[in-house]
């Protein structure tokens, strides 16, 4: 550790007199639901930011938060949250309290009593006992990329060590007051029962035009995940090749190139169309985040070797938290203050919550 220290020192020394940071580091942050910095939320929400008081309250459950730190205590210095698209947001400044709670109370139980959701013994990050709220402001920015990086990024008075405990869950709750402005602040969020994870553009070229793709299929009351082969010749043996490593492999002589690390093989047929689908329930995917790619190959006459290939299709999965967290909320656009200080909730949404940032 001090030897670290010491060449971080000795490396800048002969910078010091142009001030250039050369040890200092672009912020690090984790996600909750696990898997979010690779994909967005897919849904929005401006609740509490939007109001000129309020009180808002979100649960993490064990599961995830266990995902989110890979098992290990999650230190956190701030609490951040991300546009939802690429809109320009409105800085404005709060009056702000932000307490963080262990609690036995599940995202799927959430209560709307406030108390119940926080804990037994929460801890106050912004803003003190004696001072209880503090004055925040962040400044104009606008959203950019797939996912974006947090905008609104809200400091601890000091730094929270989460320690996962099984069959306790996280709490985070957000009051504040004097709002300087209370128009719309759409940040990313996540509803579970219709995230549905995220088609990538596909890779390489298929032969003859043969092309891979997903879709969803939704049979009320769940949906289905398909995998279709289209542009083959019709009526023809195929091979759904199924991996989660890319790889280009150059087949000499053959019309393409394989893209994928094969792990799975499907047998199948096209239809007189020339077309093939696999479907297969959303859930298949729950329990991890990984990039799925999937390639054909058919029998095909009028390919050197009697044999196509199609492109290369790429799924990333949902994030398997995204039934682990609820929200709870007390918010009106009317009054300066007042909803700060709610004990009862306005209402809960289950499988619902804004996509939230820890800053290491």
């Amino acid at each position: 550790m001090m030897l670290r220290f010491r060449v971080c020192l000795l490396s800048t020394l002969p910078l010091m007199l142009l001030a250039v940071p050369l040890c200092a580091q672009t912020p690090k942050f984790v996600y909750s639901p696990a898997g979010a910095e690779l994909m967005k939320g897919g849904s929005n929400n401006t609740i509490p930011f939007w109001s000129p008081t309020a009180t808002y309250q979100q649960i993490h459950d064990y599961a995830d938060m266990v995902r989110t730190g890979r098992g290990a205590p999650i230190l956190m210095k701030a609490l951040a949250f991300r546009p939802a698209t690429t809109a320009t947001i409105t800085g404005r400044t709060w009056d702000l309290q932000v307490n963080l709670g262990n609690t036995t109370v599940s995202s799927q139980s959430i209560s709307k009593t406030f108390s119940v959701n926080l804990g037994t013994a929460p801890k106050r990050v912004v803003g003190t006992q004696t001072t209880p709220f503090q004055r925040v402001s962040f400044n104009t920015f606008t959203g950019s990329g797939t996912p974006t990086q947090p905008g609104v990024v809200i400091p601890f008075g000091a730094l929270h060590i989460q320690i996962p405990v099984k069959g306790m869950n996280f709490c985070w709750e957000w009051r504040h007051k004097n709002a300087s402005i209370n128009t719309s602040m759409s940040m990313d969020a996540i509803q579970g029962a219709n995230h549905r994870g995220l088609i990538k553009p596909s890779v390489g070229t298929g032969c003859s035009g043969a092309t891979a793709g997903f879709s969803f299929v939704f049979v009320r009351p769940t949906q289905r995940f398909m995998s279709s082969l289209t542009g083959a010749p019709a009526s023809t043996k195929s091979l759904m090749m199924v991996g989660v490593q890319q790889k280009q492999t150059i087949l000499g002589g053959w019309c393409s190139s394989l893209e994928t690390v094969p792990m799975v093989h499907v047998f199948g047929n096209t239809n007189a169309s020339g077309r093939w689908d696999f479907t297969t329930p959303m859930t298949s995917f729950t329990g991890a985040t990984f990039e799925l790619s999937i390639q054909y190959a058919f029998a095909d006459t009028r390919q050197p070797f009697g044999v196509g290939l199609s492109n290369m299709a790429v799924y990333q999965t949902p994030m398997p938290g995204v039934k682990n967290l609820a929200r709870a909320w007390k918010s009106t656009s009317t009054i300066a203050s007042g909803e700060e200080t709610a004990t009862t909730a306005a209402g809960t949404t289950k499988s619902y919550g804004l996509v939230v940032a820890f800053q290491l």
